[in-house]
């Protein structure tokens, strides 16, 4: 008899309570690709540069695998809801962190050394010789 993909998520929940481990597996193995889709949906453009969805993604993994025994649900909405609200819990963490650092904020990022090189700009003031500058004029 073939069962609905609702049902195997709530037996896979019950089994993974139970202790059975390739149960738990096959529940987180089950969520990975669409955390990742909700992920890259929240990601901010800005952000983009410096976070990866995924990176985000496998922080929510492992607080849940952590966490399991605090998930009171048996259904697989249940489940979603609840692996959704660890993903924005660390996605407004990554906002936090790099919003509030100027630091890290990729306008103020300068090339080292490229093309767009500030240095190099018409009127830039000229960095004083380094030892291996001057080695380098002397050969």
């Amino acid at each position: 008899m073939s069962r609905s993909p609702k049902q195997d998520v709530s037996e896979l929940i019950r089994k993974a309570r139970e202790g059975d481990a390739a149960c738990r597996d096959e529940l987180f193995g089950l969520c990975r690709s669409y955390l990742g889709v909700v992920a890259q949906a929240q990601l901010e453009t800005w952000m983009r540069a410096k976070v990866d969805a995924s990176d985000v993604v496998q922080q929510t993994m492992l607080e849940a695998h952590r966490d399991f025994a605090r998930f009171g649900g048996d259904s697989e909405k249940e489940w979603l809801g609840w692996l959704r609200g660890i993903l924005k819990h660390n996605m407004a963490d990554v906002v936090r962190r790099y919003r509030g650092t100027a630091k890290r904020q990729t306008r103020r990022e300068v090339s080292l050394g490229g093309p767009t090189d500030d240095s190099m700009a018409p009127g830039a003031p000229e960095r004083p010789p380094t030892c291996s500058r001057r080695v380098a004029k002397s050969c």
